[in-house]
């Protein structure tokens, strides 16, 4: 039966392209109005300057698509109801989920791939490998994040934003090698701070904190992936620690 549902994730991908991507679309729209109405004023711009324009834009614009592609991912279908009809089939629920957030991942993508060709139409050059990992990397943080708590409450984007937001302030107001309870927010929330650059670094032409001139930097790859990675497991848990039946 699992493998039925295998083939049923391009239509699972079509159905969120159309709901969700399509919301997405429209968001980064109205992020790129601004830039083209600046770029119809201002003649003398250099292409380095709108291409660092253009990176930021994409960078600037992930936490909003992905909350957009991840938001109430679980927790829609057991407070609507659409539970009943989904898993009347004997399917494993985690692995329906887990399709889905890759459902969600490859809309995430594709919205930013079309941007990419929207802003190279007009001129600027969006593409940067460094931005494009990072970019990637908050969507697995913050999408993760929303994704463990969308079974349990129905303000999943809410609590995930702001935890990504808070935690490196929290983490400034209690350093880890001070006390435990720095120690533990330090292992416990989001390693937010891996996403900045060094000082000076803008200047240089680096975007991303995680690839510098001397390569990637594979230990804040890791955590960031490794941090994804179990919120990613604690979503799928949910799924299937909560009854069907049961509504947060």
């Amino acid at each position: 039966m699992n493998r039925v549902l295998l083939s049923y994730v391009p239509h699972m991908l079509r159905d969120h392209l159309m709901t969700r991507g399509g919301a997405m679309a429209v968001i980064a729209a109205v992020f790129v109005l601004p830039l083209v109405v600046t770029l119809a004023q201002v003649t003398d711009v250099t292409p380095e300057a709108l291409h660092g324009q253009g990176v930021a834009l994409t960078l600037g614009l992930t936490p909003f698509l992905t909350l957009v592609a991840t938001y109430g991912l679980v927790g829609h279908d057991f407070r609507l109801g659409s539970y009943r009809s989904l898993f009347s089939k004997p399917i494993s629920v985690p692995l329906y989920y887990a399709m889905l957030f890759c459902c969600a991942a490859v809309s995430f993508w594709l919205v930013q791939a079309l941007l990419l060709l929207a802003l190279a139409a007009l001129g600027i050059n969006a593409w940067d490998p460094a931005a494009w990992l990072e970019m990637s990397l908050t969507f697995a943080l913050l999408g993760t994040l929303t994704f463990a708590m969308s079974r349990v409450t129905r303000l999943d984007w809410l609590y995930a934003f702001l935890l990504f937001q808070l935690a490196e302030p929290i983490r400034g107001l209690l350093p880890a090698a001070e006390s435990i309870r720095g120690f533990l927010i330090n292992v416990l929330f989001p390693p937010t701070q891996l996403f900045d650059l060094p000082p000076g670094a803008g200047a240089n032409g680096q975007f991303s904190a995680l690839i510098s001139s001397g390569g990637a930097e594979w230990a804040s790859i890791t955590w960031l992936a490794g941090y994804a990675t179990i919120c990613f497991v604690i979503g799928l848990w949910a799924v299937r620690r909560f009854p069907l039946a049961s509504v947060q």
